[in-house]
């Protein structure tokens, strides 16, 4: 599982960050983007470990993520569907719960 996840992680990663998500401040997707790719290429630099701190924090931002995919659309719906299904990918990887399971 992990070559699948580093493999999508890696063509995740050169998808640009959507304009319009900028201008959906009350959703803070910065916030979610940053901190959950941080978690994420993190996992991948260390083969497939991260610390529980990580963890928790890769839970937290998967279900703000997942609670707001319902009010996005286009193309800044599929950046974050794809940043949903990683980020779940990676949980489920390490045998925690994710929001989805």
């Amino acid at each position: 599982m992990f070559e699948k996840i580093k493999e999508q992680w890696n063509a995740w990663y050169d998808v640009p960050f959507p304009r319009e998500a900028y201008d959906l401040e009350e959703l803070d997707l910065i916030s979610i983007d940053t901190f959950s790719a941080g978690c994420i290429s993190v996992y991948v630099e260390r083969h497939g470990e991260l610390d529980q701190e990580r963890i928790t924090c890769l839970r937290q931002c998967s279900q703000d993520l997942d609670a707001c995919l319902g009010e996005l659309s286009g193309g800044t719906r599929e950046y974050f569907e794809k940043l949903s299904d990683l980020s779940r990918m990676v949980l489920d990887s390490l045998g925690t719960t994710s929001p989805k399971t």
